[in-house]
């Protein structure tokens, strides 16, 4: 009975104190906030005003979405409540339309878990359309809707594989591309588009492609990760010619800045560890910026063009894992530090103001 008392009570002084550490490391500084429905209305109606649509967490499949207020001043995330929107992964332009990838089906009466589907929302939230549905149970990785709205793009990932296993025959993606119009246009898997090396065709048997992200100055020209032989590669596309080039090597998930003049994205530093990094476009510069103590698995988005927004997994032996928003200034050069922005939430989008 004893030995029982001592066990209980060491079992409680280690939940207290992990508890507590998990608090004090990781504050919530928006818990328990709310935007009013007044001022969701006005935010959605003022084509000026800046927010955020991120993901939260969820131990089920009904990821919900909730909805930001942004200070347009200094970028700092205000307050936040739930939408009706459920998404794995969302992203929006600079008009508020959204791109939501789920794994339920609001066009089916049946509201269960369903294969992954790609939703089209206007900047009222309302459904346009269904552009996809998957006939597999892929896993969802990546989502970019173009600025001019016109085009959507996703990344879907095998289960069971993820990216540590890059380099190996048994990683793969799909990454897949549609045009938003009226009409109900199939989706394109960009694999079967002819992809160049130094003006060779490619015809590797472990290429990839994944992470699309659309420029805001060239309504043809997108970028994306090309990954064959064993390595990845930043490469462009034109979605008039329907044709992928490399560019430079050892540049993963690209996102293309608000001013289409950098691009964020996550290096390999080790085996199984990315830190974040920027590249200019114009002369090919990197900077890669320190790593943080967890590794960056994500298609980074820009807050403004000074910072860079994306989340980290936290694997925690007692308690549950956590996922969370860091922002990083990268005007701070290489040594700039990220910190914490938004806890509980991944996958952000931004309607940002006309000044950024």
């Amino acid at each position: 009975m004893r030995v029982h008392k001592i066990q209980l009570v060491l079992f409680l002084f280690v939940s207290l104190l992990a508890n507590t550490f998990a608090q004090n490391q990781l504050p919530d500084k928006l818990q328990g906030t709310q935007l009013s429905p007044a001022l969701v209305n006005k935010l959605l109606n003022n084509r000026d005003a800046t927010y955020m649509l991120a993901t939260r967490p969820s131990e089920s499949h009904r990821q919900l979405v909730e909805f930001f207020e942004i200070n347009a001043s200094n970028g700092e995330a205000i307050s936040r409540t739930p939408s009706q929107l459920q998404c794995h992964r969302i992203h929006q332009n600079k008009n508020g339309q959204i791109l939501c990838l789920s794994n339920f089906d609001p066009t089916q009466s049946n509201q269960h878990y369903s294969m992954p589907v790609a939703l089209l929302y206007d900047s009222q939230l309302k459904l346009q359309k269904k552009l996809f549905s998957s006939a597999d149970n892929h896993l969802i990785s990546r989502a970019r809707i173009s600025p001019n709205g016109q085009w959507s793009s996703w990344t879907f990932m095998t289960p069971g594989h993820s990216y540590l296993d890059a380099g190996s025959a048994s990683f793969s993606t799909e990454a897949w591309l549609v045009a938003n119009g009226p009409k109900n246009e199939a989706a394109v898997n960009l694999e079967t588009w002819p992809l160049f090396h130094q003006q060779q065709l490619v015809k590797a048997i472990d290429k990839n492609i994944w992470g699309v992200s659309f420029s805001p100055t060239n309504p043809d020209l997108f970028y994306v990760t090309a990954f064959f032989k064993g390595k990845p590669y930043l490469a462009k596309g034109s979605l008039q010619n329907k044709k992928l080039e490399t560019i430079k090597e050892g540049i993963e998930c690209p996102s293309v800045s608000p001013n289409g003049l950098m691009i964020a994205f996550k290096k390999r530093v080790s085996s199984n560890k990315w830190a974040p990094a920027v590249m200019n476009l114009q002369t090919g510069k990197e900077t890669v910026f320190k790593q943080a103590e967890h590794s960056v698995d994500d298609q980074i988005e820009w807050l403004d063009h000074q910072s860079i927004v994306y989340h980290i997994n936290k694997n925690s032996f007692f308690g549950k894992n956590e996922t969370h928003l860091m922002r990083l200034d990268i005007i701070q050069g290489a040594n700039a530090q990220a910190a914490l922005w938004v806890a509980d939430a991944y996958s952000p989008g931004f309607k940002r103001n006309k000044n950024l």
